[in-house]
């Protein structure tokens, strides 16, 4: 069974939210997996945590095998999930697209997060901002962030996988969404690929991407990787 945990659309839902990752939802039911969507509209990483708690429940009880594959922000639930939610005893495998395992917007030495609190604006202050509160957590160097990579960032009992992008617009930089680990295998999807020029967006319709996806979760029947040119946005 498989959770496909969509990014953050804004307080979206239902069809608006999974839309962009039908191909992707196809490429695992014609693999014979069970599929769920996470409805997970965003409004902090933690919350979103909570609904893949309760789904995993809900669907899986009696799953012998239980994979998520993660898009953007819903990389970071997933993560969450593993290390503070007992997910860690419920899932195998959580393959991360796009995701952000630093952050965005700086890097170990130099974050956005840490400079708003270097000039007094603290995390709760920034909480105000009407739109995307969930995207406070994903800057750099916030105190999410760093409560997430505290004591090591990889659940100890679950693979993981992490698929990004050089051409990403949105985790800056790109290889924020790397991170190595005895149980973690990092993939850049123009490894090997230079015409695919897939961005933030077009990932998670990607057909290459789903692919090593799929290959994360069943390593024991590799599929081979197509490659193919992709533009940005509209794949």
């Amino acid at each position: 069974m498989v959770f496909i945990v969509p990014g953050q659309q804004l307080y979206s839902s239902g069809e608006a939210h999974q839309a962009p990752y039908r191909a992707l939802d196809g490429a695992l039911k014609d693999a014979g997996y069970e599929t769920h969507f996470v409805d997970a509209p965003g409004k902090t990483i933690a919350a979103d945590a909570e609904l893949i708690a309760e789904a995993i429940r809900t669907y899986a009880a009696d799953a012998t095998y239980v994979g998520v594959v993660a898009h953007s922000a819903g990389g970071l639930s997933a993560r969450y999930y593993a290390k503070f939610l007992g997910g860690a005893d419920k899932v195998d495998n959580i393959v991360s697209v796009a995701s952000l395992w630093k952050g965005t917007l700086g890097n170990e030495q130099a974050s956005i997060g840490r400079s708003l609190r270097e000039l007094g604006v603290s995390e709760a202050a920034q909480a105000g901002f009407p739109i995307c509160k969930a995207c406070l957590n994903m800057g750099a160097g916030s105190e999410f962030i760093e409560n997430l990579r505290a004591g090591g960032v990889y659940a100890p009992g679950v693979h993981y996988t992490n698929i990004t992008t050089r051409y990403d617009e949105l985790v800056l930089p790109y290889t924020n969404g790397l991170e190595p680990g005895p149980n973690a295998t990092n993939i850049v999807v123009q490894d090997g690929c230079e015409q695919d020029i897939t961005d933030h967006l077009a990932i998670a319709a990607s057909l290459r991407a789903a692919t090593f996806a799929l290959n994360a979760l069943d390593p024991a029947h590799q599929r081979p990787v197509p490659c193919n040119s992709v533009l940005p946005v509209v794949g």
